[in-house]
């Protein structure tokens, strides 16, 4: 009976690469690197039945460092039906090989992060990610990487004005080569982009508005959590940095939500939480009229807060997610922003140091407490994050300030026609 069986899962199999184009097979092993292609580093594997399976945060970084990263497409055809199989565990008949992902790109998502993401591979039940930091390398035969835990990588790292590749290539290419210039399915990023042009242009605004070096660092801090500043970012979706890409366009209209917005936070974001095992406070996400939407943009402004931004960037012919319209609306969208800003602007106890800076803004403009709070959600994280902006950008103050002056210009004159 056994000899039978697999025959017919051998027959089965066969049938199945001939079906599958320019795809390869290979036995599955078990390792964290490649021992034909030492210089990649198995980082990642994401699971097609999963959400946002086509994308990979890759955290951790160290500063100043070139990274490749290699995904590889495969689908693996199980066998539930060997004897060996009676402990519980699967065994995996073969895996084939299947055509590279395309439209690859790479960006620097945070201080600390390059975010990839590729187009999906008809057939791949997963995805197995691979870095490497040499900046040549000989693209050599690469054996399968078993699936192993998914877990994320994290750490610190990343904040330069250097550049970072994202590299993908078809796994069943199997002569060697000097991976330069600008191949097929090769795609790169740079740090210094989005990310740091805006703590720039924040820091250039808050430098027009009189803050302190370290009231700068502490504004930035504290938005790198909210947002990672992202001007963009709505709240649970992480694969569209700095861009309203086709998982947010349907939930606007303009400066308005749609009804995909609502079923997006009731169902899709609120069950992501629940799934989690995460506790949050559902009440607060409501506009005024009962629509629910989630957080949005650099300080995350939610339910009413929320619906003021829109409001405010409707009022003076803006896009929300315009980034001088955030900066001017997270100090003048409403009479609350303007008397706590007030209060953050004349906390001077603390506005000559970084931590102090930092816990100001969490208690006064996040949490909405009248002093500084240094127990608020996530300080530690903020207050890292803003001594690293601090460390990078203080020495350049002066230059920074004159270098994007036009932009927090733009941004005072929309406070400055809301109080016409």
């Amino acid at each position: 009976m056994k000899t039978i069986m697999k025959r017919v899962l051998v027959f089965v199999f066969t049938m199945i690469l001939c079906l599958v184009p320019y795809a390869q097979t290979f036995a599955a092993t078990a390792s964290d690197s490649s021992d034909d292609d030492p210089a990649f580093v198995y980082i990642a594997t994401t699971f097609a039945a999963e959400p946002d399976a086509t994308s990979y945060v890759d955290k951790g970084l160290s500063l100043g460092i070139t990274y490749y990263y290699r995904v590889e497409a495969v689908m693996k055809l199980s066998d539930n039906t060997l004897s060996e199989n009676r402990s519980g565990r699967i065994n995996y008949l073969a895996v084939i090989r299947l055509a590279a992902p395309e439209d690859v790109t790479a960006i620097a998502s945070g201080p600390d992060s390059i975010a990839i993401s590729w187009s999906e591979v008809e057939g791949a039940t997963q995805y197995n990610i691979y870095r490497c930091d040499v900046p040549f390398f000989v693209f050599m035969r690469t054996k399968l990487v078993a699936a192993a835990d998914p877990s994320r990588y994290s750490g610190k790292g990343l904040l330069s004005e250097k550049t970072y590749y994202s590299v993908v290539e078809t796994a069943n290419v199997r002569s060697d080569y000097t991976l330069t210039g600008n191949k097929p399915g090769y795609a790169k990023a740079t740090s210094y982009n989005a990310l740091q042009i805006n703590a720039e242009k924040i820091w250039a605004y808050g430098k027009a508005l009189g803050m302190t070096d370290e009231q700068c660092a502490g504004v930035l801090g504290n938005m790198m959590v909210e947002s990672g500043l992202d001007q963009t970012a709505v709240e649970g979706i992480f694969t569209e940095p700095f861009q309203i890409g086709p998982r947010k366009t349907p939930l606007f209209n303009g400066n308005d939500i749609t009804p995909e917005m609502e079923t997006y936070t009731t169902v899709t974001l609120f069950g992501t939480y629940a799934a989690y095992g995460l506790g949050i406070n559902t009440y607060a996400y409501p506009f005024t009229d009962g629509r629910f939407c989630a957080g949005l943009g650099l300080i995350q402004f939610t339910g009413p807060l929320a619906e003021d931004l829109l409001k405010y960037a409707s009022r003076n012919n803006k896009n929300w997610y315009d980034l001088d319209l955030q900066m001017a609306a997270v100090i003048d969208v409403s009479d609350t922003a303007r008397s706590r800003f007030q209060l953050f602007m004349n906390d001077f106890a603390n506005a000559d140091s970084v931590y102090g800076a930092t816990g100001s803004w969490l208690g006064i403009m996040e949490m909405g407490i009248d002093a500084p709070s240094f127990s608020g959600i996530g300080f530690e994280r903020r207050y890292q994050n803003a001594q690293q902006w601090y460390d990078m950008l203080s020495p350049d103050s002066s230059s920074i300030a004159a270098k994007y002056r036009s932009f927090a210009d733009s941004a005072m004159s929309i406070v400055n026609a809301s109080a016409d």
